[in-house]
């Protein structure tokens, strides 16, 4: 009722103004939303432009020692002897590896179409070497946890793994340095055909 009256007693002049400074306020804030919608928006397509952000987002689960325990049994069980296999590697070494292993041994091996030769690093992306590395890394981060060592390198591991052969499918090693020195390493399976 009070504001009535003295809206009634304000000159038409007045009343213009507040109107103006209303719509300023408006004006500014509406302003405000659509810089934060447009700045957002922005650093979301920034972010999908980076490499690696999507698997960043869709990465595989922390890695135990009971997951990869398991992982390699089933690839025991099941894994065929005959396969062949395609491993995409990001990272400081990034690179596309294609193995095939005839009854249980690689016999041959290509880095980016590129022949391996070396009999030490043949069978490094075979399954049981992939399992041999995720196992050596998973060994580290035990000793790490027990000795409490601040000198040792500190790993988060995540993977995941085929849940009818056992072989790593996406793993991902992340490795804390010093002052930012961290290094990061992910891998994987982009084609797997087993040969039975």
């Amino acid at each position: 009722m009070t504001e009535q009256r003295d809206n009634a007693n304000e000159s038409p002049d007045a009343g213009r103004q507040r109107a103006r400074r209303s719509r300023r306020k408006l004006s500014v804030i509406v302003a405000i939303a659509a810089g934060c919608l447009l700045g957002l928006s922005f650093a979301v397509c920034v972010a999908f432009a980076l490499p690696g952000f999507s698997s960043w987002l869709d990465r595989p689960a922390p890695l135990a020692r009971k997951q990869l325990d398991a992982a390699r049994e089933r690839w025991r069980s099941n894994g065929p002897r005959d396969y062949n296999l395609d491993v995409h590697v990001t990272g400081l070494r990034a690179a596309d590896y294609h193995v095939e292993v005839r009854d249980g041994r690689p016999q041959r091996a290509t880095i980016d179409g590129r022949p391996l030769r070396d009999p030490r690093t043949l069978g490094t992306w075979s399954v049981p070497g992939m399992f041999s590395t995720i196992g050596s890394d998973v060994q580290h981060v035990e000793q790490r946890d027990k000795q409490a060592n601040p000198r040792s390198a500190r790993l988060t591991l995540r993977a995941d793994f085929d849940p009818r052969y056992g072989f790593p499918r996406r793993y991902h090693r992340m490795e804390w340095g010093e002052a930012g020195s961290d290094q990061e390493v992910t891998w994987q399976v982009t084609g797997f055909t087993p040969l039975e």
